[in-house]
């Protein structure tokens, strides 16, 4: 039974039964203590397959069914129809749905292709919480990448999460979710992943070769080039170069839009680049991705992060595979989940025992630390650093009993202007930082310590960056909620538990001979007097395959399983004509053989077989 145990739990971490086998192997000590061969672990693993499939749809929404019963928090819904079988599927259980309210100011939305043998789309909804890590507020896999399908995901977010919407959703540049989002969202501003955008710069302006430097370009830090690799290697140069200077534009937070808009034209005429239509294109939408159209926003600057949907990708990514059943693609994303959510829990209870070191005397860092996550802090800290060492006053005047002062900060060469009022001491700061990421700025952090001040007013700590915040109350569902979020299988924590124990016990044991032959006695007196009670009855194959995987085959197929789907993320073959215009893309490099800048190397360099 522990063997096929260990092949369902290995495959929940994208673990074949083939490296299940020699794991086990070095868990009992040998090939000999197996018990089995490779070709039973990978029999077992095709058992598995067979039991579940065609009932694959009728189990796995069975098994969110069973969530929805054990924890009312869970929420999910699907569609299905008797031609294409299981169309769409969205969940958010009830830890997802109060992550939601406590970091669901700004949403990530990205697919994720090749994780399951249907090819449905996986969609995860995500965040970023009070330790700065990607949080998942729900889920959705679909057929289609239509705007009916997107309407129908959002509308299923939006109700999950009680008519609540986010600040901002971040998706990519697909005509048919930009079509579906105001058909759903009111409040909430869609805007395009940045790191999408620039991910694409590199091809679309030719890796290089479509570059001009100007002769009034500034070349400095531009490598010298011999005559003979001019082709390749400064092309490079020139890329390198264009990228440098085109990212200190898009990526500086504090540019004002006229401010974006004079940059972005220098860099475009200083690269000859008025002509390319993909820049001119996301230029003409630059309000939907450059911070400077939205840094005033509320959390705004969590916008440049979600390159963590990226990571989220790869994340899960890591778990699934195209052949997996929709049955193991839940149990991996449970494993997933858990690994995400077990993360954070660690990390509150690192904050809860542990203090950050302080940097100043100042009572406003000391108070703070109290409050904030440690790494929420530390980005506090820089504040406080840079208020106390690099800040400066350049004037301050008094205006209708408002205080404007201006300050200055070593190494720029602009001015921040605050607004301050000497009452409330309410402060507004050129800079934005508060508004955009929910942190008190360095510039008004000066004016505090000018004014003496030595609490931070409670305004500016937001309690999604506090070591509470995941404990936030949600009034919106009924009062049991909080309880059904720790919800789980009483059996399935009593076996974590057995399994516990028998680890600590052999570790115990390991170093006297005479305790593992006791350990070894009782064990095996114990399985004997199971194995002798008279009700006892071994379980069929499938009984033991429903029992390691939490869900049994229905008798009648009532959803079928969905239509191998045809979306834009199957990968297909690439045509002779895709290859060779690939290679000719390729950067060249210099043959050690024939000695010239070419697309190949000595290995296959055609003056080899000429010598030959």
């Amino acid at each position: 039974m522990y063997q096929k145990k260990m092949i369902i739990d290995n495959s929940k971490l994208n673990i074949g039964a083939t490296k299940t086998y020699r794991m086990y192997k070095e868990k009992v000590g040998g090939y000999e203590n197996v018990g089995a061969t490779v070709g039973d672990f990978k029999n077992f693993a095709r058992d598995v397959r067979a039991y579940i499939g065609e009932h694959d749809a009728d189990m796995f929404i069975s098994t969110l069914s069973r969530q929805k019963e054990m924890n009312s928090g869970f929420f999910f819904d699907y569609v299905a129809n008797a031609k294409e079988g299981l169309h769409r599927v969205f969940w958010a259980d009830a830890l997802c749905r109060r992550n939601y309210f406590a970091f669901g100011d700004v949403v990530s939305f990205d697919a994720t292709y090749g994780t399951n043998m249907y090819n449905l789309v996986f969609y995860p909804f995500t965040g970023i919480d009070h330790h700065k890590r990607s949080v998942i507020f729900g889920a959705a896999l679909t057929s289609r990448e239509n705007d009916n399908s997107f309407v129908w995901v959002f509308e299923k977010f939006k109700q999950a999460m009680g008519n609540k919407e986010p600040n901002f959703i971040i998706t990519d540049q697909d005509p048919a979710m930009k079509k579906a989002f105001p058909k759903v969202f009111n409040d909430a501003q869609q805007k395009f992943c940045m790191w999408h955008i620039m991910g694409k710069l590199t091809d679309k302006v030719g890796k290089g070769k479509d570059i001009q430097i100007t002769n009034s370009t500034d070349t400095e830090g531009l490598e010298e080039s011999e005559p003979n690799d001019m082709v390749g290697i400064a092309e490079r140069n020139k890329e390198k170069y264009f990228l440098k200077k085109i990212n200190a534009c898009v990526w500086d937070k504090e540019l004002e839009p006229q401010e974006f808009v004079d940059k972005w034209n220098e860099v475009i005429q200083e690269f000859n680049l008025q002509q390319n239509k993909w820049l001119n294109d996301i230029f003409n939408i630059k309000e939907s991705w450059i911070p400077a159209y939205f840094k005033e926003k509320p959390m705004a600057g969590l916008i440049s992060t979600t390159q963590r949907s990226e990571s989220q990708n790869s994340f899960f990514g890591n778990f699934n595979s195209p052949c997996a059943t929709l049955v193991e693609f839940w149990l991996r994303f449970q494993t997933a989940v858990q690994q995400q959510r077990h993360a954070q829990s660690s990390l509150n209870k690192d904050n809860d025992t542990s203090y950050p070191q302080l940097i100043t005397p100042w009572p406003i860092e000391a108070s703070v630390s109290k409050v904030y996550t440690h790494v929420i802090f530390y980005l506090f800290q820089e504040e406080v650093s840079a208020a106390c060492f690099t800040c400066g006053h350049a004037r301050s005047e008094i205006r209708d009993g408002m205080e404007y002062i201006t300050v200055t900060e070593d190494r720029k060469k602009k001015n921040y202007e605050v607004t301050l009022d000497p009452m409330t001491f309410d402060a507004i700061c050129s800079c934005s930082l508060f508004e955009r990421v929910g942190l008190i700025c360095r510039h008004v952090l000066w004016v505090y310590k000018a004014k003496h001040l030595n609490k931070l007013p409670d305004k500016y700590i937001l309690t999604r960056w506090t070591k509470e915040a995941h404990k936030s109350h949600i009034h919106e569902f009924d009062e049991n909620f909080p309880k059904d979020c720790g919800k789980v299988e009483m059996k399935q924590i009593k076996l974590g538990e057995l399994w516990n124990e028998i680890y600590t016990t052999i570790g115990l044991v390991e170093e006297r001979d005479e305790d593992i032959d006791a350990l070894i006695e009782n064990l095996r007196g114990f399985k004997k007097s199971i194995k002798s009670g008279e009700d006892n009855t071994s379980m069929t194959k499938d009984q033991v395959i429903q029992e390691l995987i939490g869900c049994s085959a229905p008798n009648e197929v009532t959803i079928k399983v969905p239509e191998k789907a045809n979306n834009k993320g199957r990968k297909r073959l690439k045509s002779v004509k895709e290859k060779t215009i690939e290679k000719q893309q390729k950067p060249l490099r210099r043959c050690r053989l024939c000695k010239k800048m070419v697309n190949h190397d000595a290995r296959n360099c055609p003056y080899r077989s000429q010598q030959t």
